[in-house]
C-alpha cells in the first residue's frame, strides 16, 4: 500500500483494535478517532472482518520481517540473537490486550485460525535458523532433532498461549510468553548454552 490513507487507518485501528479488542470498537468509532466519514472508511475497507484482517496481516508482516533481520544481522552469535528475539517477541505480544485475544477467538474464530498458522510458520521458519546457529556454537543439544525441538515449542504455545488457558491462570500473553520460551530453552539447552545466557 503507498496510499498514505490505508495506512493510517490501519495503524489506527491496530491500537484501537489491540487495546480496546475488536467488539468494543466500531466503525463509527474509527471514523471518528480519524475525522472523517464511515463512507471514506468504507471505501478503503469494505468491512470490519476485512479491516482486522488487514491488521493481523500486517501485524504479522512486521513481526515476521523483524525476527528475520534479527537472525541475519548477526547470525553466528546466537546467545545475542535469542535475546533480541525475545525483546522482539515481547513488544509484539505486548501490543495485544487480553480483551483483544478474547474477541478474536470468540467474534472471528477464522481469523484467530489464520493468526495461529500464520504464527505457526514464522516461528518454524525462525526457530530453525537459531536453533541450528544454538547447535554450530555447542548450546543447543543436538541429541534431539530441530525440527522435533520445534514441534515441541509449538505443541507448548498452541495448547498453553490461548486465551482461556490465558484467562484461567491470570496471565498477559507476554507473562506466558516468557514463561513458555523459559521453559522450552531450559530443555534444549546444553550445560554450556545455559550458562551463557
Amino acid at each position: 500500500m503507498t496510499d498514505p490513507l490505508p495506512l493510517r487507518i490501519l495503524a489506527i485501528a491496530r491500537h484501537h483494535f489491540m487495546t480496546h479488542g475488536f467488539k468494543n470498537v466500531t466503525m463509527d468509532d474509527l471514523a471518528s478517532a480519524m475525522g472523517m466519514s464511515k463512507k471514506t472508511l468504507y471505501a478503503h475497507f469494505p468491512s470490519k472482518a476485512n479491516l482486522l484482517e488487514s491488521v493481523l496481516t500486517q501485524k504479522l508482516d512486521d513481526a515476521e520481517r523483524e525476527l528475520e533481520n534479527i537472525v541475519s544481522e548477526n547470525p553466528r552469535d546466537f546467545v545475542g540473537v535469542l535475546r533480541q528475539l525475545a525483546a522482539c517477541l515481547q513488544k509484539h505480544t505486548q501490543e495485544a490486550q487480553p480483551v483483544f485475544i478474547r474477541d478474536l477467538s470468540r467474534e472471528e474464530p477464522a481469523l484467530a485460525e489464520y493468526l495461529i498458522s500464520r504464527r505457526r510458520k514464522i516461528i518454524e521458519k525462525t526457530f530453525v535458523k537459531i536453533l541450528a546457529c544454538g547447535r554450530d556454537a555447542g548450546q543447543v543439544r543436538d541429541d534431539i532433532p530441530i525440527e522435533f525441538q520445534i514441534e515441541i515449542l509449538l505443541a507448548i504455545l498452541e495448547t498453553i498461549a490461548v486465551p482461556k488457558h490465558l484467562a484461567s491462570h491470570n496471565l498477559s500473553l507476554t507473562e506466558c510468553l516468557n514463561r513458555i520460551l523459559s521453559t522450552f530453552l531450559h530443555g534444549v539447552l546444553t550445560e554450556k548454552g545455559r550458562h551463557s545466557l
